[in-house]
């Protein structure tokens, strides 16, 4: 880079993958260059490097970094005989072991990584009754210990990452009553806090992480006979409030929602009144649409899914509406098409699955 006598600068880069910086830089909240072929996506992103825009332009969703080197899967909590034990999933050999036990049954249980150390396992219930507890998975000796507790009882509830220094968690139902709040854990001094309302009463529901900003919270259902939500609610971080989303073409409660990349989210199973469902829906971030994807081998009420690798999602366990499942499948992401997983060392529904 150099100016000449008038001032002028000089960069010396391809100036025909500059147009996509330049039209990026005009539109910030536009992803259009991410429909480009790979080697044209290599190319913009070693440019956006140079100008300091790789992290903008190609956005990371904060929990893709847990992705990288992972070489198993954690799965915890759900109804069935083994919910105290966890099962661990090794990845270069694709079979589950029992894992560490927890302190408590959980079904219907949230959790998340606070980062590569800890994970923490947030509500759920034993039966009728929910938890306000919580507890902490020590990744390194895989032993847990009790965790703070929320200001609420939670069962069926969800819980996100919003960076590094915090975790959401989001509605459930607390006793009988379904909870339009949320909570928020500072992960520095380990303490809940109120967070900001929803909506609609949730239970049930999903979130996940959009990228720029956004939270998603998908489905669940009000409590009250519903066949379950069709509606989805976006947290704006910048504001902390909830605004209406973009609706699916199902009912869902009890589903699991999942990002495929920055331009996808897919949300799959669930349950609609009574039904589990085989299907899944895919929203297109940029045109904030669903549409129908690729169904599943099994219905699925109250699964759980995660990413195995940037071309790989697991849904996992879940019931069928008669029995609980073992099972799960792996979605290759290329062809859109799932085949058969590992199966499970026991039987587990309102189940969660974290890849780490």
């Amino acid at each position: 880079t150099w100016a000449d006598a008038e001032g002028h600068i000089f960069i010396d880069r391809n100036g025909q993958l500059f147009g996509a910086i330049l039209h990026f830089l005009r539109n910030p909240t536009s992803h259009e260059h991410l429909a480009l072929g790979k080697t044209e996506l290599q190319a913009l992103r070693c440019e956006a490097d140079y100008f300091g825009l790789e992290e903008a332009m190609f956005p990371e969703p904060a929990e893709w970094w847990r992705l990288r080197g992972a070489s198993r899967i954690l799965v915890f909590g759900g109804q069935g005989t083994a919910a105290k034990p966890t099962e661990i999933l090794s990845l270069p050999t694709m079979s589950f072991a029992v894992g560490p036990r927890m302190a408590t049954r959980r079904g219907g249980c949230a959790g998340a990584l606070l980062d590569r150390r800890r994970l923490l396992v947030i509500g759920g219930g034993d039966g009728p009754d929910r938890h306000d507890s919580t507890e902490i998975l020590d990744m390194t000796t895989m032993t847990f210990a009790q965790g703070p507790r929320m200001g609420s009882m939670r069962g069926g509830c969800a819980a996100v990452m919003l960076g590094t220094s915090q975790l959401l968690v989001v509605g459930g139902w607390g006793g009988q009553d379904c909870l339009d709040d949320t909570e928020l854990l500072d992960t520095a001094t380990m303490s809940f806090a109120p967070g900001p309302r929803l909506g609609t009463p949730r239970g049930g529901c999903a979130v996940a992480l959009l990228g720029g900003g956004k939270i998603l919270v998908v489905g669940g259902s009000t409590g009250i006979g519903d066949l379950g939500l069709a509606t989805t609610e976006v947290l704006d971080l910048t504001t902390m409030s909830f605004l209406p989303g973009p609706e699916m073409c199902t009912e869902r409660a009890g589903c699991a929602a999942v990002l495929l990349d920055p331009r996808r989210l897919m949300v799959l199973g669930g349950w609609r009144g009574t039904e589990a469902l085989d299907t899944t829906e895919v929203l297109d971030i940029a045109a904030q649409t669903f549409s129908q994807g690729p169904r599943m081998a099994a219905a699925r009420g109250s699964c759980a899914a995660t990413m195995i690798d940037g071309g790989r999602l697991l849904v996992v366990g879940g019931s069928n509406g008669h029995d609980l499942l073992d099972t799960s499948e792996v979605l290759d992401i290329a062809t859109t098409t799932f085949l058969p997983g590992p199966r499970l060392c026991a039987r587990r529904s309102g189940l969660m699955a974290v890849c780490c």
